[in-house]
């Protein structure tokens, strides 16, 4: 999920820390120490990545609400942006002030206790964007189950349709193969391994940062469907 992070420079340390923890649960930060490059407009571009964003995060201190300063113009465009703010716009006491942007609404500000980046991440993996990584885990597992259940029964059914003949003639061999790419395509089996991999596939292309055994497991399943498309040949049918 694409994050805005909002912050004083004064609070850089602490932002860029915020920044690793959500990056840490595959959020997508945009922070001006990272995105913005030498030359880039810079109103511009801030505004833009706003805009761009599912979420803004405001770290508040005595240096980020000052009149004039940057982060009231981010804070700003966020609250045009999103009505309501509630659910978009966090702000997180990053240093003690008693003073607050009249155009921050109290619904957005999070109270916390304990380390600031952890209580960050934690904050927004309970608000609806959740925790992609999680997420990712999650559907990779139910790949992998729904994979491994139609690669079962597959298997079985094959070695069904061999029992009645041990002999492995190339005719008869790809006769087999065929049943069995029907029974695959027939099977409720393959809704199930089709509807996981179409929920897993949308958080790879992307997402930053994805695990080998969420990435291994997409590739996994895509080489299966395309050899199911290709009428079996493919090392699943050999037999045992």
């Amino acid at each position: 999920m694409k994050l805005f992070l909002s912050y004083a420079h004064e609070d850089r340390q602490i932002a860029m820390r915020a920044a690793q923890a959500l990056e840490a649960e595959d959020h997508r930060v945009f922070i001006d120490e990272h995105d913005l490059r030498q030359g880039d407009p810079y109103n511009q571009r801030i505004r833009d990545a706003i805009e761009d964003s599912y979420g803004f995060v405001f770290l508040i201190s005595p240096d980020s609400v000052l009149q004039g300063r940057y982060t009231l113009s981010e804070l700003e465009q966020a609250v045009k942006k999103w009505r309501p703010a509630q659910g978009h716009i966090f702000a997180f006491f990053a240093r003690p002030t008693t003073q607050l942007p009249d155009c921050l609404p109290a619904t957005t500000i999070e109270r916390t206790d304990g380390p600031l980046p952890a209580k960050i991440a934690e904050v927004i993996a309970k608000s609806k964007f959740g925790s992609p990584r999680k997420a990712k885990i999650l559907a990779a597992q139910s790949l992998i189950r729904a994979v491994r259940s139609l690669d079962n029964a597959i298997r079985d059914h094959f070695a069904a349709l061999s029992a009645f003949d041990s002999s492995w003639t190339t005719d008869d061999r790809n006769q087999r193969i065929n049943k069995v790419v029907e029974f695959a395509n027939r099977s409720l089996l393959i809704v199930e391994v089709r509807a996981a991999y179409n929920a897993l596939k949308p958080m790879i292309t992307w997402m930053p940062g994805e695990t080998d055994e969420v990435l291994s497991t997409y590739q996994l399943a895509e080489s299966y469907l395309r050899n199911l498309a290709a009428r079996g040949r493919s090392p699943i049918f050999t037999k045992r």
